[in-house]
């Protein structure tokens, strides 16, 4: 299973931004990008251009939480409304999350909240596509994407981290 907390140390203060780049790598592999995908700085409603895949217009976000995914629910549905906004065309959203739903009830398992996002997002014609931990960890253990795990959720310092770390000592010997 992926560690979480390896995650959340080794890019701690930029939590979303990894995830973001991790979401990225994932929706190329899985809609077959093999030279990337367009974006522009700062893009409206999804990470990168929309792109088309198996006849569909698909879009994708990355939301790392820190907080239950159901007290961000407005932010969820204020997303969809600025991608289906900016591209009136899209067709699936994919939504990458660092956390997974709990279920309602037994005879109930779907969450409202869930439900209600994903209501939402068909009365704007969007189907919404979760790709959640159970997701990511499927997609990461498969033999091709083996990097991606090693650098996202490995126990080592990142690069700026070891080089903060240095210059720290640098400055510690100088004086």
């Amino acid at each position: 299973m992926l560690n979480w907390t390896n995650f959340k140390k080794k890019f701690e203060g930029n939590n979303s931004d990894a995830f973001e780049n991790l979401a990225y790598f994932l929706f190329c592999e899985e809609t077959k990008q093999e030279y990337g995908i367009f974006e522009y700085k700062h893009q409206k409603g999804i990470e990168t251009e929309p792109v088309k895949y198996n006849g569909k217009l698909l879009g994708f976000q990355a939301k790392f939480y820190d907080t239950r995914i159901s007290d961000n629910k407005k932010d969820i549905i204020d997303s969809i409304d600025v991608a289906k906004n900016a591209h009136k065309n899209l067709d699936q959203f994919f939504l990458y999350l660092n956390d997974s739903f709990k279920e309602s009830t037994k005879e109930v398992r779907i969450p409202k909240f869930q439900k209600a996002i994903e209501d939402y997002a068909a009365l704007k014609g969007i189907e919404i596509v979760w790709r959640v931990p159970s997701h990511i960890d499927f997609m990461l253990h498969q033999r091709k994407n083996r990097y991606l795990l090693n650098y996202f959720f490995d126990d080592w310092e990142s690069p700026q981290k070891i080089v903060g770390r240095l210059k720290k000592f640098n400055n510690d010997l100088m004086e």
